[in-house]
């Protein structure tokens, strides 16, 4: 009876020993899946692409994704592109910005004000063009609306971020966080 007892225990030991192992293993930095670019380029349908990185949006299937850009769009394709097949068919276009209007700029100053003046945290918020964003799934257009580049700067560090401009939402974002404030700011 006490071998058995002492049998069971070392199994049950082992296999969360293997649980651990794994769990501990597959949440180091460096080890979240990324996209090959050649699978990105065929989802995409460019072909002269450089990677970026992580980023978030709110378009695919998970919030975590990873970009490429070119010298007119930023492609964003989700993380597991290539690893799960549920994955390969849904990415998101950013392209090049535009200048704002009149009115736009002065929703921008509206919504700097109110983000300054609520979140303690930001200590300044710049709006600097408008983008189209365009997601496609199975490679037709399923979407598509301008998003607000917004540049949020924290005691810590600088963001960048594509948004709408609605208070008080959840509106749509990709965000490019402080490696995308230094690479795309002029974007």
């Amino acid at each position: 009876m006490l071998r058995r007892f002492i049998l069971v225990l070392l199994i049950v030991s082992a296999v969360l020993l293997v649980l651990f192992l794994s769990y501990t293993y597959t949440m180091l930095p460096g080890n979240d899946p990324t996209p090959s670019k050649h699978d990105a380029e065929k989802l995409v349908r460019a072909y002269d692409l450089k990677k970026f990185g992580s980023v978030e949006s709110s378009y695919l299937h998970t919030p975590k994704n990873f970009a490429f850009y070119n010298e007119h769009h930023i492609y964003v394709v989700e993380r597991a592109l290539g690893r799960r097949e549920e994955y390969v068919d849904r990415h998101a276009v950013i392209a090049i910005g535009e200048e704002l209007t009149a009115a736009e700029e002065k929703l921008a100053e509206a919504y700097e004000d109110y983000l300054t003046s609520t979140v303690p945290s930001i200590k300044e918020v710049r709006v600097l063009s408008k983008h189209e964003v365009t997601v496609y799934e199975n490679g037709e257009e399923i979407h598509s609306e301008w998003l607000f580049k917004e540049v949020s700067v924290y005691e810590e560090q600088t963001i960048l971020t594509f948004t709408t401009l609605q208070l008080n939402t959840d509106g749509s974002e990709i965000n490019l966080f402080a490696d995308g404030y230094e690479q795309f700011l002029d974007f």
